[in-house]
C-alpha cells in the first residue's frame, strides 16, 4: 500500500502505519459486485449476533455508517477539547475551519466514497483516516453519512483498553478490547481478540451489498 499511495500513506494509515485502512479503500474501490461493505478492526467486540446489526442497515443507501462524528471546533469529546486532537492539522480534507473526526473502528463504506478517498490519496493529499473518511463525505452534499444507533453501542473509545468484565450488556459493541477472557460462553479462556474478530469478519461477508 505504501508503494501505491506514496507519502500519503504515512498520515492516512494512522499512528501505527498499518496497511489496513489504505488497503480497505483500495479494495472497496475496485469492487465490481458490491456497493457497500462493513469493516471492523480486530479489537472490536459485539456481544450479540453480527447479522442482526448489519441487517438493520441493509436497505440504507448511506455512503458511511460509523459510531460517532464531531466537528473540529466547539465541542468537548471524551474529556478532550476538539482542538487538542493530534491529527487535525495534518489533515488535508475539508478546510481549516471545517473538518470532522469519527471513530471508524467499525463502519460501513460505499464504493463511491472509497473511490473518492483513493483519488484524494493518489493526488498526494492525506490525513489521519479518522479525519479523512468522515470529512470527505460530510463536505460533499452528494455523500450521505449516518450514525449507528446508540442502541447498539456499549462503549466505543480510543483508550483506555477495555477489560472483558466491561462487556456486560447484550447486543452492544465495544472497542478497544485486546483480550477476550471468560465472556459468557463465547470464549472459555483468554485469547487475542483478533482471533475472534477474524471469525466475525468471515461471518459478516454476507453483509456486503
Amino acid at each position: 500500500e505504501r508503494s501505491v499511495f506514496g507519502k500519503a500513506y504515512n498520515q492516512y494509515s494512522g499512528r501505527y502505519k498499518a496497511p489496513a485502512k489504505p488497503a480497505q479503500v483500495r479494495w472497496m474501490a475496485s469492487q465490481k459486485e458490491h456497493r457497500f461493505a462493513w469493516f471492523l478492526e480486530d479489537d472490536v467486540f459485539f456481544n450479540g449476533d453480527w447479522n442482526k446489526l448489519f441487517n438493520t442497515y441493509y436497505d440504507s443507501e448511506a455512503d458511511l455508517f460509523t459510531t460517532w462524528k464531531k466537528m473540529q471546533e466547539g465541542f468537548i469529546a471524551r474529556g478532550h477539547a476538539a482542538k487538542a486532537w493530534y491529527s487535525w492539522s495534518p489533515c488535508d480534507a475539508g478546510t481549516a475551519a471545517i473538518k470532522y473526526h469519527g471513530i471508524v473502528a467499525l463502519h460501513r463504506m460505499s464504493k463511491v466514497l472509497s473511490e473518492k478517498i483513493v483519488r484524494f490519496l493518489l493526488e498526494g493529499k492525506s490525513g489521519h483516516h479518522e479525519c479523512v473518511i468522515p470529512t470527505l463525505c460530510l463536505v460533499d452534499q452528494s455523500c450521505e453519512m449516518e450514525l449507528i444507533s446508540q442502541d447498539w453501542i456499549g462503549m466505543m473509545r480510543n483508550r483506555p483498553v477495555l477489560e472483558s468484565t466491561d462487556l456486560i450488556a447484550p447486543n452492544k459493541m465495544y472497542h478497544p478490547l485486546k483480550e477476550i477472557c471468560d465472556v459468557g460462553t463465547i470464549s472459555p479462556s483468554c485469547t487475542p481478540a483478533g482471533e475472534d474478530a477474524d471469525t466475525m469478519f468471515a461471518a459478516s461477508s454476507t453483509s456486503t451489498a
